[in-house]
């Protein structure tokens, strides 16, 4: 995996994107455990929830398109953040994976999808629904699926959550210790 400077030039893009809309985004310490996480998950469809103006979407596309062919799906819910996120990335390929924007609620979405359908999952909607998200996940990750959960440290998530990941058909998670933390687990087969 490698940092190229299309990479670089679309991150910069990305991030002052989210800047200028006021969109929270995960750090670049974030974005490069994210991109080896979806290096290796060798999943070949991914999912951004919570995609903003897709800088964690980005990541996750290097890291799947320097391994082989994917899809990532960045699902945004917001109208503004979803065409800027349109405009930015739809389309896009990063490597030999393409970056495929979604309107939709989170949830709402996981609900329309088939049976084990993803290869890994990045979770960073609003925090209150992280619950319902994991449950939904629990059907839709494949068997061995990763899911990676933004603000595992910081703010802090909600107890019904982590509970969801104990009693869930979960591996035991780890704790990526970046300032704001990524939980990574993997749905058990």
């Amino acid at each position: 995996m490698v940092i190229n400077d299309y990479l670089k030039k679309t991150l910069a893009r990305l991030e002052e994107a989210s800047r200028e809309e006021g969109v929270p985004s995960i750090d670049e310490e974030d974005g490069k455990v994210l991109m080896a996480l979806a290096y290796s998950s060798h999943a070949d469809k991914i999912a951004d929830l919570g995609a903003g103006v897709g800088y964690s979407t980005a990541w996750l596309a290097a890291g799947a398109g320097a391994r082989g062919e994917a899809v990532v799906y960045a699902v945004e819910a917001s109208a503004k953040r979803f065409e800027k996120l349109l405009k930015l990335l739809g389309g896009v390929r990063l490597g030999r994976a393409v970056v495929e924007p979604v309107r939709a609620e989170a949830i709402e979405w996981l609900r329309g999808l088939p049976d084990a359908y993803l290869g890994m999952a990045f979770l960073d909607i609003e925090k209150v629904y992280y619950p319902a998200a994991v449950k939904e996940l629990e059907r839709v990750l494949k068997p061995g699926g990763i899911l990676a959960a933004h603000n595992a440290l910081f703010p802090t998530l909600p107890d019904e959550f982590f509970q969801a990941i104990k009693e869930g058909p979960w591996e035991k998670p780890i704790i990526v210790p970046t300032w704001a933390g990524i939980l990574v687990t993997a749905r058990k087969g």
